[in-house]
């Protein structure tokens, strides 16, 4: 499931982007993600599988951005027409390599897909994977 970006809340980025967003205290991280994902899909999502942490910095706005990246097959509800962070839409996964997104993000996706999990990835480097065990 991508949320597709026609015109981007937080940038100008217009393409495909999985769900997610900020934690709210005091939520933990699995709580605010899976609140992320009922607000911008309608899905309630359930046994999430931890896959690994991607951090990244912007020097200009002297931000720092940890993301904590998820995946499930478990999950109820319906998906919701449109959402302020983009139509949620259903891909196949042929097909998602070659959607519009940001590089960052195809960079991460393969490891959604195998039984590996990002083991840590920043802005820039290498990928580094360990077996899920």
């Amino acid at each position: 499931m991508f949320n597709k970006k026609d015109d981007r809340q937080h940038d100008n980025f217009k393409g495909y982007i999985p769900a997610g967003g900020k934690i709210d205290f005091p939520e933990s991280i699995v709580e605010g993600t899976i609140r992320e994902v009922k607000e911008e899909t309608g899905l309630e999502v359930t046994n999430l599988v931890y896959k690994g942490l991607y951090e990244y910095a912007n020097t200009v706005k002297n931000d720092r951005y940890m993301i904590f990246n998820y995946i499930t097959q478990d999950f109820k509800g319906d998906v919701l027409e449109s959402s302020p962070e983009g139509r949620p839409v259903w891909v196949n996964i042929e097909d998602a390599y070659k959607l519009p997104m940001q590089e960052s993000i195809r960079r991460r996706f393969p490891f959604f897909l195998k039984m590996e999990r990002l083991k840590s990835m920043s802005h820039g480097t290498k990928k580094t994977t360990e077996k899920v065990r």
